[in-house]
């Protein structure tokens, strides 16, 4: 029991401390301060908001968690972004790299071993439609072109299936790459597809073009970056 002081010239009073309500009844509602009910409501919106935002963070960990790096995301809008078209490079050496051929996987592709003539390398992805429309354009230009110019496209964050597939449904023929972790693709800086490099007989890189290019497009880089055309030799 709570004692209460006497009020003055009358007896001393008792009060009892208020009992639990009743678990069948609430409380009503205008037994509590308006300023506790704003801080109820204000709680509880911040818990629904944070687990709103864990709903998202998870399904979006679910859904993107086992999809490969940007460079991969990028196909299905490749040669869409920012960047896209033609640049000059300053002539830096290309970066060394040694992949799995594609269509050997006994085999090696290294760029020392295509060192000694103009190489052009392609990187693409069977995911990546504008490459369906590209690669058949760089076949032509390899079969007017090849004997002066070496052509190489490196598949990435692929199956070894789905990148066969895709090559033999676009018809090419030259020297295709298998780089499924994308570590040779990171290595030149390719940040869409289709990506392409111009690189020139000492190993220097010379120019790069991101997006798909038409046949004529090509050729005409080829003769503008390497000085060859039908029927000429390349230039050193």
């Amino acid at each position: 029991m709570k004692k209460i002081p006497p009020s003055a010239g009358g007896p001393e009073r008792t009060a009892s401390l208020p009992s639990a309500p009743r678990e069948d009844v609430p409380p009503p509602r205008g037994d509590v301060p308006p300023r506790r009910l704003h801080a109820r409501r204000w709680v509880a919106v911040t818990v629904v908001t944070v687990a709103a935002a864990l709903v998202v963070v998870i399904a979006a960990s679910v859904v993107f968690g086992s999809q490969p790096p940007a460079t991969a995301q990028r196909t299905a809008r490749a040669g869409a972004g920012a960047g896209v078209g033609f640049s000059r490079l300053a002539g830096r050496r290309a970066p060394a790299f040694s992949v799995a051929s594609l269509r050997d996987p006994r085999a090696q592709v290294s760029l020392a071993d295509l060192r000694g003539r103009p190489l052009v390398i392609n990187f693409w992805a069977s995911t990546c439609i504008p490459c369906r429309e590209e690669m058949p354009a760089i076949e032509q230009v390899h079969r007017h072109l090849g004997s002066s110019v070496g052509f190489l496209g490196i598949d990435l964050y692929d199956s070894r299936r789905a990148a066969v597939g895709f090559a033999t449904r676009t018809g090419v023929t030259y020297l295709l790459g298998f780089d499924p972790s994308g570590a040779v693709a990171s290595s030149y800086g390719v940040y869409d597809l289709p990506t392409t490099f111009f690189v020139s007989a000492s190993g220097a890189l010379v120019g790069r073009q991101v997006g798909a290019m038409t046949e004529h497009r090509l050729e005409s880089l080829v003769a503008t970056l390497f000085a060859v055309h039908q029927g000429h030799r390349a230039a050193p």
